[in-house]
């Protein structure tokens, strides 16, 4: 695997408005799935950015950003190559007003336009309002709708509660969805042998939460989602060549458990220990972890200027198909960021140190050691 990827993000700040401008390119070529050698997927990918954002004294923030990316898809089988060129552009427009701790107003009205030989429009608008009843009890409603032109139109309630018993312990309930319409970014994550068309994900999701304070420093919860996606990708495999492919599921079910425990040891260090457990009512999903258990230490270094950041985390088994699943796997990172003056600072990321392969993303193959290095500087 070969990768090239460069960043540039830049940043200005005038009185209440804040301009950033990122850029960037990116290209890979991995070997597809089984087969490195005959099969080849080379992508090439430009992403452009500008995001102007307003926030003045009375807690108003307006964001619009405006997103451009091109990717072209090149596919290699044995002397059989085929190209795609795909465009996408994107504006976005966000509204936040608050009024206090649990007492806000959000709203978001957003565009998509997406071309791989035909044009695709798509967009939508979200709404949410949280409001206090009593000192103690809170509810945010709100709703989502989006639009299609290739499809009919997908739409989401919004309706939570939040009900704090006391000071340490708080429960939150509630009913939401999203969708995800964004094309190019997905591509990214995915790993093809050819280039088929992308539906976007549509879901509703059911959530619960507690929340206990055990003392200032220390904060125990656990988290359940119930999902119920529309529509839903994932895998399937071609058992006379033993290659995978993507595949447009409906009406999918996904139940995920995440405990947790978040220390604050003192004012420059936190540790946050926690897993994901995962129930699938079909069980011809694929790649899909069945459980995650994961501790992190973070320390800033206060007087040098430099933070540490390290996570250790073990990936369960997961369905290679529908007979065959893979054993689990240790993933260890380590982000380094060092201020060296006012203005510059210089980050390091490891990945894998542990040179475990596995699907790490879920549509991408991963494996080996890598080295991300950047800089930041401030005018």
């Amino acid at each position: 695997r070969a990768i090239d990827d460069l960043y540039i993000n830049i940043g200005y700040d005038l009185n209440n408005f804040s301009f950033i401008f990122d850029g960037g390119y990116y290209t890979r070529t991995l070997g597809i799935f089984t087969n490195p050698v005959t099969l080849s997927e080379t992508k090439f990918y430009v992403p452009l950015k500008g995001q102007i954002n307003y926030k003045d004294e009375d807690f108003l923030k307006v964001n619009f950003s405006i997103n451009g990316d091109f990717l072209r898809l090149k596919h290699k089988r044995d002397t059989y190559y085929a190209e795609t060129n795909l465009y996408e552009f994107f504006p976005n427009i966000e509204v936040q007003k608050v009024w206090g701790k649990d007492n806000f107003f959000k709203g978001q009205v957003f565009y998509n336009l997406f071309n791989d030989g035909t044009y695709q429009h798509s967009g939508g608008v979200k709404v949410s309002d949280r409001f206090s009843v009593l000192g103690y009890l809170s509810f945010q409603l709100g709703a989502g709708i989006y639009f299609y032109t290739q499809k009919s139109l997908f739409w989401f309630p919004e309706l939570f509660l939040f009900y704090k018993i006391n000071e340490a312990f708080e429960l939150k309930i509630g009913l939401s969805g999203n969708a995800n319409i964004e094309k190019n970014s997905r591509l990214l994550k995915e790993n093809h042998f050819i280039y088929g068309e992308i539906f976007p994900e549509e879901y509703w999701c059911f959530l619960s939460g507690a929340y206990y304070r055990v003392s200032e420093t220390m904060v125990l919860g656990v988290e359940g989602n119930y999902d119920y996606f529309y529509s839903y990708r994932n895998y399937g495999i071609d058992d006379s060549t033993g290659l995978y492919y993507i595949k447009n599921f409906t009406n999918i079910s996904i139940i995920t458990v995440n405990p947790f425990l978040n220390l604050n040891l003192f004012e420059d260090l936190t540790i946050n220990i926690g897993g994901k457990i995962k129930f699938f009512e079909d069980q011809d999903l694929l790649l899909l972890p069945l459980y995650e258990i994961y501790g992190k230490v973070s320390y800033y270094f206060k007087k040098i200027g430099l933070n540490v950041e390290t996570q250790l985390s073990y990936l369960g088994s997961k369905k290679l198909t529908s007979t065959i699943s893979s054993s689990g796997v240790w993933k260890w990172g380590i982000n380094l960021s060092q201020k060296l003056g006012d203005r510059l600072t210089v980050e390091c990321k490891l990945n894998n140190i542990l040179n475990q392969e596995s699907f790490d993303r879920r549509f991408l193959p991963e494996g080996g050691f890598s080295l991300d290095a950047g800089l930041i500087f401030r005018f």
